[in-house]
């Protein structure tokens, strides 16, 4: 056996540099979302990708089997692993020959990423080894040659008596002898079993090797690998803008120059610093379920302890994860906290060494490969770096990417977005990842992101926001006027708008003209449109009311209301100018009257210059806000025929996700409630009630509906109660996110009932995670159950003393019902008459019933009144 051991192949070469693999993350790191990039199959992947950049990988399963294979010299070769094909070989020995600074620079990237040159004891013991085995192999002669590029072609004899190396070198010319001279891989398996020892599962496949002795090499250095001490030949030949380091404050510059100043809806003829009207709002832990008024009383109680002020992207990432979504509604201040996170990253730099990229989701779409493809598109035009510039800081873990506007992808693109972002994130988890949202629920494809919702303005903050506001100087006493109705009254009785910092700027501008503020959302937009059509000229001191287009403020909301309804429904949020002018040439209203002539042009410069309702950036016009295509949508949709709603209604529950994220139903139901409720919500409600009575009632309705019941196993309640006050934690009904206008209705009619506990009880087949507190009472975290009690236990008490104090347990509607007999007991807590789901499915069949014989009643003839 000794005869034909040690060999040097390919799979002994990979199992030494495993050996020198930085730390991987533990259990505990993994649970919270944390992962290292640096497994097996990545690690080989791009020691392919030394050779070939362009390597694609292929089916993770497929990677995963071709690594393991060819670690223990099973495999030789296949369709990803080409390392003995003739064209691989070629490719290899044609960049040592003729490009060898750039392959020398791809192998000390892949050293830097993988390899633990930190630990000096490591590199040097593993570079003792390969010189070792290099010895030992008497297949290999002693005047075999190692090419290390124009350092020179070194024997075998030569290369064991050099006293100085540059690992990644070393590294680079064995890989590059073994690709040309020792191509059969399976030549190595007796030395892989014979130097693979057993000594239980949680080791098994660990390398050992007792036949070398590493103290014959103790008179070689090994130099580290580090950006200051990697000496290229020819290195003057490589520009100054080549080098990464110089590119980085040019970038943060151009950031700087680009984000600090803005025009905004009060701002609208010139850009304004950001910080001079800017006000941070605070944020909390994911509430997603819960309602305005909560936000608020949170808020001004200082309720939440957890609340996080003054957010930075230092802050956010030692306090809560790199991996964090900014839930918020409409005009609450999710693209401006996102413009300030970027800003503060920029002055961060110094101390964190971590460089921004600020990603408007909006221009996302199916077209683009991978998500490195699109960020690299929006990245390009700011920077000089080139993509392998970005994959080395991503592999670094150097970059922060600001996802702005995730309720802005089309449907039909988000599949596509979630598994970009899922893979891309699973190579490059030790970036931070912030991305901006609408409140919505469907984050099932996010697990590993921590929601933090953006709370409404305190009182003290909409007034801090007041002062910094820069609002007709000629006339202080209108602000003065409304700030003092806004200390006293106004935040009060119109709390939702004054705690909206968007439309707390709104509500400035319409007092000046109406010296009130009306309740109804519609109403308030409605009004807002009529102060930005009256706009005041201060330099005149008097009012533009001429538009470009010649048409009244009534005519030129009809045009309005057509345009947005147009676009909202194609999802479309910003326009090139070719764009918006096909849009306008479709549009039915201008050709109601004859002698209105409206050209696209001058109704662009209306919307634009007059009404202050789009803005030009980036070669793209967009809408001030988008809550102002959602008024004028609602609007034409109030005034279609009665026949049409029930379609409108339709639109909206295949769009249920998307429509969830804005207030455009809620305004039209404002508008036309009557309507809405005969001819929307009586046919859907008539359609989906004979659809639970035509099979199991209300089982049918439980697994529509609420196809999972989450509720929370405690065992140790002291404990549970005084650490687990995270929202993740209460008990709740999991929705289907396909049922918008069920939920749309349940809420506007309060067909629900609130409740704190389920008391379900316990099946141990519905665990889905572990709850475990350390001895200080510290919460250590979720743990799902795919991963054994015993295993996650047995990771924590290496730390720390721990404590189950609980479970979340995933109730699942159609595997109970698949079984009545096994989960009687289950069946019998939900249908307790004063189960929360069913006191719900008894409310709606009542509302139902009302509608429908309030229809009956208003359906008589009018005239039968009079006789």
């Amino acid at each position: 056996m000794d005869s034909i051991i040690p060999r040097l192949t390919g799979g002994i070469f990979f199992n030494f540099l495993l050996l020198a693999r930085k730390d991987r993350y533990t259990h505990l790191e993994n649970s919270k979302g944390k992962r290292d990039c640096i497994s097996d199959y990545e690690l080989l992947g791009d020691l392919i990708r030394i050779v070939r950049p362009s390597h694609s990988d292929c089916s993770l399963n497929t990677m995963k089997k071709n690594t393991s294979d060819y670690k223990s010299c099973n495999l030789n070769n296949s369709q990803w692993l080409p390392l003995s094909d003739a064209d691989f070989i070629y490719e290899f020995n044609n960049q040592i020959a003729n490009k060898y600074i750039e392959i020398e620079k791809r192998a000390a990237d892949f050293t830097t990423r993988y390899l633990s040159m930190d630990n000096a004891i490591k590199y040097r013991t593993t570079a003792h080894m390969f010189l070792a085995l290099i010895q030992k192999d008497n297949t290999i002669d002693d005047n075999a040659t190692f090419n290390f590029g124009k350092a020179g072609i070194l024997t075998k004899k030569e290369m064991l008596k050099e006293n100085r190396y540059e690992f990644h070198s070393l590294i680079l010319a064995i890989w590059h002898f073994i690709i040309s001279n020792k191509i059969i891989n399976t030549e190595g398996f007796e030395t892989y079993s014979k130097w693979t020892t057993s000594i239980g599962e949680k080791h098994s496949n660990k390398l050992f090797i007792p036949i070398i002795n590493v103290d014959d090499f103790t008179s070689t250095i090994i130099l580290p690998i580090s950006k200051n001490n990697i000496k290229f030949d020819n290195l003057e030949d490589v520009s100054q803008e080549d080098n990464t380091s110089y590119k980085i404050p040019k970038f943060l510059k151009k950031i700087n120059t680009k984000y600090n100043k803005l025009k905004t809806l009060l701002y609208n003829d010139e850009p304004h610093k950001f910080y001079d009207f800017y006000t941070c709002n605070d944020l909390v832990f994911d509430l997603h379920n819960f309602d305005h008024d909560l936000l608020y009383l949170i808020h001004s109680n200082n309720f939440n302890k957890d609340r996080i002020t003054n957010a930075s992207i230092d802050l956010l990432t030692k306090t809560v994860s790199n991996f964090i979504i900014l839930s918020g509604t409409g005009g609450l201040g999710k693209s401006m906290m996102m413009r300030h996170l970027l800003l503060t990253a920029v002055k961060e730099y110094e101390s964190t060494k971590c460089f921004p990229i600020f990603l408007p989701l909006k221009d996302f779409n199916s077209s683009y490969v991978d998500l490195f493809s699109f960020i690299y598109s929006k990245f390009k035009d700011l920077s000089t770096f080139t993509e392998n510039d970005v994959k080395n800081y991503l592999y670094d873990g150097k970059i922060i990417l600001l996802l702005d506007g995730l309720d802005e992808i089309k449907t039909q693109d988000l599949d596509h977005f979630y598994s970009s972002l899922e893979s891309f994130a699973d190579k490059y988890s030790n970036n931070t990842f912030i991305l901006s949202t609408r409140p919505y629920s469907d984050t099932i494809h996010l697990s590993r992101f921590t929601t933090l919702r953006l709370l409404p303005f305190s009182k003290e903050k909409s007034l801090e926001l007041i002062d910094k506001l820069e609002f007709r100087p000629d006339e202080p006493d209108i602000k003065s006027k409304f700030k003092n109705q806004l200390n006293e009254t106004l935040y009060i009785t119109h709390r939702e708008f004054a705690s909206n910092p968007l439309l707390l700027t709104i509500m400035l501008m319409t007092f000046e003209q109406y010296a009130e503020v009306p309740q109804k959302m519609h109403i308030f937009y409605r009004e807002a449109f009529n102060t930005l059509a009256q706009k005041h000229d201060a330099s005149k001191g008097a009012y533009k009311r001429i538009l470009k287009t010649g048409l009244s403020t009534d005519r030129f909301a009809d045009y309005l209301a057509e345009f947005c309804a147009r676009t909202y429904y194609e999802e479309k949020f910003e326009f090139t100018e070719t764009e918006f002018k096909k849009y306008f040439e479709e549009l039915e209203e201008k050709n109601r009257y004859e002698d209105e002539k409206v050209n696209a042009s001058a109704f662009l410069q209306d919307l634009r210059e007059n009404m202050c309702l789009l803005y030009y950036e980036g070669a793209k016009y967009h809408f001030t806000h988008r809550s102002f295509q959602e008024y004028f949508c609602a609007v034409f949709f109030s005034k279609q025929k009665d026949k049409t709603l029930a379609k409108i209604g339709d639109m909206f529950e295949k769009r249920s996700s998307n429509s969830r994220r804005d207030q455009t139903f809620y305004m039209l139901n404002d508008m036309i409630p009557e309507k809405v409720e005969e001819y929307i919500f009586l046919p859907y409600l008539k359609k989906l009630i004979t659809y639970f009575e035509k099979n199991d009632g209300y089982y049918t309705f439980l697994e529509k509906i609420y196809p999972e019941i989450q509720y929370v196993d405690v065992t140790d309640e002291e404990t549970f109660d005084k650490v687990l006050k995270n929202p993740r934690v209460r008990p709740q009904f999991i929705p289907n996110d396909n049922m918008y206008m069920y939920y749309f209705i349940k809420k506007s009619k309060n067909l629900g009932v609130k409740f704190k506990n389920l008391n379900i009880p316990f099946d141990d087949s519905f665990i889905n995670e572990y709850l475990y507190v350390s001895s200080d009472g510290k919460f250590l975290g979720f743990f799902h159950a795919q991963l054994s009690d015993n295993d996650i236990a047995s990771e924590l008490i290496e730390d720390s003393k721990v404590t189950l104090v609980g479970h979340i347990l995933l109730i699942k509607i159609k595997k109970v019902l698949s079984d009545k007999e096994k989960y009687k007991n289950i069946l019998n807590a939900l249908n307790k008459k004063d189960f929360p789901a069913l006191i719900e499915y008894n409310n709606l069949k009542n509302y139902y019933d009302k509608i429908n014989n309030k229809k009956k009643v208003s359906s008589k003839d009018f005239f039968s009144n009079f006789f």
